[in-house]
């Protein structure tokens, strides 16, 4: 009996691994890879921009603020080469301020991304944000969490 519940396990953790998109991928958003790697160096960096242990950091957040960021930055033209005291000062605007996560370049796309999500959270609302989101392909590691288009989470 128990070969049997050891044997269910094993092919229910490969069944996980067959759903990823490819071994070390995270996401994909509109054929653009999010790696597995890159969620990894944004935990540490930004573990290391609030002083924290990289273990005190949720993967699942990090990755679901980087395919948001990576999804939604072309709804704001120019986004991706905003510099960031830009960013810093529409983060202050909506009361974020990002200022040690952007300083920490493994972090900067995370606390770009954070400041890209909730002003559009704010300025379109949580259903004009998962409307903007519906023509977006999101695949995601089913480790990092299962994306709900309607709710734009992980």
């Amino acid at each position: 009996m128990k070969l049997i519940r050891v044997a269910t396990a094993v092919a229910a953790v490969a069944l996980l691994g067959a759903c990823s998109p490819t071994s070390g991928t995270a996401a994909v958003v509109d054929g653009r890879v999010l790696t597995t790697t890159e969620v990894e160096n944004t935990v540490a960096g930004c573990a290391s921009a609030i002083g924290v242990d990289k273990s005190q950091v949720n993967r699942s957040v990090i990755a679901q603020s980087l395919v948001l960021g990576r999804a939604l930055a072309p709804l704001i033209e120019g986004f991706d080469q905003m510099p960031d005291d830009q960013i810093l000062q529409v983060g202050q605007g909506i009361g974020i301020d990002t200022t040690p996560l952007l300083a920490n370049a493994d972090c900067n796309e995370f606390g770009r991304a954070a400041v890209l999500t909730n002003s559009l959270l704010q300025s379109l609302g949580a259903q004009g944000v998962a409307q903007a989101l519906a023509d977006t392909d999101i695949t995601v590691n089913p480790q990092y969490g299962r994306f709900d288009p309607a709710q734009a989470t992980l």
